[in-house]
């Protein structure tokens, strides 16, 4: 794993804060009546988002990227991922980082695996992962 590939991954975080994606519904579910309450989900969410200031973007990218280097001191895969509410890692970077963990904060159903090799991400409700470092 490289310093190019970890800063990668949190560069992509840092972007997730600014513009979250809230999808909990596939391509074929967004046409199916029946998955009203997950449309209304996402608009509601949509609509409570707050921007979140540049400082404590700043602040969230350095607090992540000092928790990714620490997990791989241990381990040779970093997982980190939302489904609603952001994964332990996550969530202390967005604490250090004085950003309120809310369910408008970041992308619904994203999932990203740090490994030896490359950076992988899934963002939003049965997405295919794809390689982005």
């Amino acid at each position: 794993m490289t310093d190019e590939q970890i800063t990668k991954a949190v560069e992509w975080w840092m972007n997730a804060l600014r513009k979250p994606t809230f999808s909990t519904l596939s391509p074929a579910e967004r046409h199916d009546p029946r998955e009203s309450a997950g449309a209304l989900l996402e608009m509601v969410a949509i609509a409570a988002h707050q921007d979140v200031p540049e400082e404590k973007i700043a602040a969230f990218g350095l607090a992540l990227e000092a928790s990714v280097h620490k997990e791989l001191e241990n381990t040779r895969e970093v997982f980190l991922g939302v489904d609603y509410h952001p994964c332990e890692l996550l969530a202390r970077a967005l604490a250090e980082a004085g950003i309120p963990n809310r369910m408008d904060v970041l992308p619904w159903k994203t999932r990203m695996f740090i490994g030896p090799i490359h950076v992988r991400v899934s963002c939003g409700y049965g997405t295919a992962p794809a390689q982005i470092a």
